[in-house]
C-alpha cells in the first residue's frame, strides 16, 4: 500500500469507527515483520494462516512459501467470497486478490491444495488448505495466476 491508501483507509476508519492509526500502524509494521523475516531467513513456520486483506493474498502466498519447508500446511480463510470469485470481471478488489491467489495455489508445484466450502451463518465462503511439498525454488519466478 501507497502512502496515498493508507491515508483514505485512515480517513474512511476514523469516519465511520474510530482512529485508525493504531490499526494502520500494526499492519505495516506487520509486513515489515514479514520482510524482514524473510530477509533474515527465519526458521520455516509449520503453519501459516493468512486472514487480511483480500488484495494482498497473492503476495502472502509468495511470503508464505518462503517462510516454510516441506510437510508445513498454508491456511487461507475467506477464499470464495460468496461466490464472488466466480466472476472475472468483478470489480470488487478482495474478489480479485482471492482470484489471483486462487490461480497461483492451482500453478504452484510445489504445494497440494484443496479449496473446502463453508456454509453458515453468514452466507458461504470457503477455507483453503494446502500442504508444501517440496523447498522453495530460489532461481524459479513466483508463479503467474491463471485468472
Amino acid at each position: 500500500m501507497d502512502a496515498t491508501q493508507f491515508e483514505a483507509i485512515d480517513e474512511y476508519i476514523c469516519r465511520h469507527f474510530a482512529p485508525a492509526d493504531p490499526v494502520l500502524d500494526a499492519a505495516l509494521r506487520a509486513a515489515e515483520s514479514l520482510r524482514g523475516m524473510q530477509i533474515r531467513q527465519e526458521a520455516p513456520f509449520d503453519l501459516v494462516f493468512i486472514d487480511a486483506d483480500k488484495g494482498g493474498y497473492l503476495e502472502y502466498l509468495r511470503s508464505a512459501m518462503n517462510l516454510t519447508r516441506p510437510g508445513s500446511v498454508i491456511a487461507a480463510d475467506n477464499v470464495v467470497r460468496g461466490g464472488g470469485i466466480l466472476d472475472p470481471d468483478s470489480p470488487d478488489e478482495s474478489v480479485q486478490g482471492v482470484r489471483a491467489f486462487n490461480a497461483a495455489l492451482a500453478a504452484e508445484p510445489r504445494l497440494e491444495a484443496v479449496i473446502l466450502q463453508q456454509v453458515g451463518a453468514k452466507g458461504h465462503d470457503g477455507l483453503a488448505l494446502a500442504r508444501v511439498t517440496a523447498e522453495p525454488l530460489s532461481t524459479a519466478p513466483s508463479p503467474t495466476p491463471r485468472t
